[in-house]
């Protein structure tokens, strides 16, 4: 038997119930001491990291990190998002990488559709004014009807596909962007494919952006998409707030060409700097689509069992990052 170290980011794991369950459940002949870490405090999160056989956490794992975890073999990342990984570097340190890429789709769908209701009913910016004590019909904006509507879905992915299940109810015409699927995939969501963004921001009412962040979609929609509204349109962000220039977007609402908009993220999330915040036109979360009580224990669950893949079973784990790493992974030399 031997005994393996897992250091856990307490943002997401308060205690080791699920975990243990997994570890049940699974029958592991090895001994597992988790800990839990405050990632708030990074540099005592990674001092406490540093003799770690896996780290589970929502952190950024560049090079230097890396080099700061000698016997870790897997880290497992708590996102969907790969913003957070840097593949060469654990390929090149014999780390396998995870993540969560399906946990959350029911959450970030319902969280999508929430905030382009809001922006079509203005739910939040009328409840702000009756806070104040003002019951005034007037300060409500303009209020849409669904129905008959456009609505434009940039990316295709499941989460993408879940909110267009979601909206077809409501009685809207469903169309997206996304040049890396197969026509099948629109055709059996009853979905009508467009070849451009530049397409879609032409002829959508309402516009919902799903792409992940990686270096080739930083600022994917920008000037360019925007400049082409004709009309304007409902403006929803729940991926990555680095997919959108805020600057921007701060235009087009400026030109009234985004009447609203709905965002769950932005792309400074440490400082929270941003020069969306306050507008009246806006109305922000902060980074919460993802999270119920049933997605963070999915989350755990599915955390725990890419580890023990790599530490118990000696194989690369089932939601793997980085496959090339196979070659040189560290678990292959214990």
């Amino acid at each position: 038997m031997k005994k393996y170290k897992i250091v856990c980011d307490n943002h997401m794991v308060c205690d080791d119930t699920v975990e243990r369950a997994v570890i049940a459940r699974r029958g592991c002949r090895n001994d597992y001491d988790i800990v839990l870490a405050n990632r708030d405090d990074r540099e005592a999160f990674l001092r406490e990291a540093e003799d770690a056989d896996a780290v589970c956490a929502y952190i950024p794992f560049p090079a230097e990190v890396l080099d700061r975890l000698p016997n870790c073999k897997v880290v497992a990342i708590q996102a969907l998002g790969t913003d957070f990984c840097h593949a060469d570097a654990a390929d090149e340190r014999g780390i396998c990488m995870s993540n969560l890429p399906i946990y959350c789709t029911e959450e970030v769908a319902t969280h999508t559709c929430a905030l382009l209701l809001d922006c079509v009913r203005h739910i939040s910016a009328m409840d702000r004014r009756l806070r104040t004590g003002v019951w005034d019909w007037a300060a409500r904006g303009t209020l849409y009807r669904l129905k008959g509507k456009k609505h434009g879905l940039v990316s295709f992915g499941g989460i993408a596909r879940r909110t267009a299940e979601m909206m077809k109810g409501f009685g809207v015409e469903l169309q997206a962007y996304d040049p890396f699927l197969p026509d099948s995939v629109f055709e059996e969501a009853g979905v009508k494919r467009l070849d451009t963004m530049e397409e879609l921001f032409a002829t959508s009412d309402i516009i919902t952006v799903h792409t992940p962040l990686l270096p080739k979609t930083r600022h994917i929609v920008g000037k360019k998409q925007f400049d082409a509204i004709r009309k304007p349109v409902i403006f929803v962000c729940t991926s990555r707030g680095g997919v959108v220039d805020e600057e921007a977007l701060k235009e087009a609402i400026d030109q009234g060409k985004v009447a609203s908009a709905g965002l769950d993220v932005i792309e400074d999330e440490t400082t929270f700097q941003s020069v969306l915040r306050g507008l009246p036109q806006v109305v922000m979360t902060p980074h919460t689509a993802y999270s119920s009580y049933e997605a963070e224990m999915d989350a755990r669950a599915i955390n725990m069992e890419n580890i023990l893949d790599v530490l118990e079973d000696g194989k690369l784990p089932r939601k793997i990052l980085n496959p090339e790493v196979a070659e040189n992974a560290r678990f292959c030399r214990n």
